[in-house]
């Protein structure tokens, strides 16, 4: 289990030339992309192969529970922003990110992409048991834009779990919508506030992103090593207090800047 850390930048899907093969796999399936409004989670092709090795794509438009489950996840996270999700079933990037060329990136992070996943999920016999084994993908796109400094970008979350329950479809999906997934669209939302000088509001989202991750961590809920979930936790206590930094060097901020320092001190050092 592990996480792969890669930084670069991300984009719009108008400012790659149509004879760039990324352009051609960019809008494979996507074109949800550009006519949704707002902040979007893309789904790529997720892949789920159950015991007798029939294949389903979670992210297609007839597996309704994934899509209520996500729209579900997505609406308590964020209520007062609700990112749509976009199916892209048909799109499959690369899996060591390739595809999100600086070009792409850009275009994605115009489009207000926050997150994109792909990946597959297997059932499997272990130990005379149903297990499942999941290798999904994200790319964390205001990450990838801002920050080439750090390596939180692009992740892939390699794990072996035996489901509680006999449903192996939900079990994939809960394994899919994850601890990672709530908190790395958590950092993104809270960048793209952060970027856009509303300081109160990527705190908190930073906020909730270091409790969820915290929690995470003590639950045992992480497909990733002690040290990257160490680095994770690290690089979002670094976001805070870059937010408490910037707000106090902006002339414009006219929010309660002590109110802000407060939630961080309530999550302790």
């Amino acid at each position: 289990m592990r996480i792969l850390w890669r930084i670069a930048l991300l984009g719009c899907f108008w400012g790659i030339l149509p004879g760039n093969p990324a352009f051609a796999q960019s809008l494979a399936g996507c074109s949800g992309i550009d006519s949704v409004n707002g902040p979007k989670v893309v789904l790529d092709k997720l892949e789920f192969k159950n015991l007798t090795g029939a294949t389903s794509v979670l992210t297609s438009e007839s597996e309704i529970p994934f899509i209520l489950e996500l729209k579900s996840r997505l609406k308590n996270l964020f209520p007062d922003t609700q990112p749509t999700p976009v199916l892209c079933a048909n799109r499959a990037p690369n899996s060591d990110g390739s595809d999100f060329v600086s070009d792409l990136v850009k275009t994605l992070h115009g489009r207000d992409v926050l997150l994109e996943l792909w990946g597959t999920i297997k059932a499997r016999e272990q130990n005379s048991k149903q297990a499942l084994r999941a290798d999904i993908l994200m790319i964390i796109i205001p990450v990838r834009y801002y920050d080439s400094a750090e390596e939180l970008d692009f992740h892939i979350l390699s794990s072996t779990k035996i489901p509680q329950q006999d449903d192996m479809e939900i079990a994939a999906i809960k394994m899919t919508l994850g601890a990672e997934f709530d908190v790395y669209t958590s950092i993104a939302h809270g960048i793209k506030e952060l970027k856009t000088g509303f300081y109160d509001k990527a705190i908190k989202y930073f906020a909730n992103a270091r409790s969820q991750w915290e929690t995470a961590m003590e639950g045992d809920l992480l497909a990733s090593s002690a040290t990257d979930q160490k680095q994770v936790l690290a690089y979002i206590k670094g976001l805070e207090q870059k937010a408490i930094t910037e707000a106090g060097a902006d002339n414009q901020y006219t929010g309660d800047l002590s109110a802000v320092m407060d939630v961080i001190e309530e999550r302790g050092p």
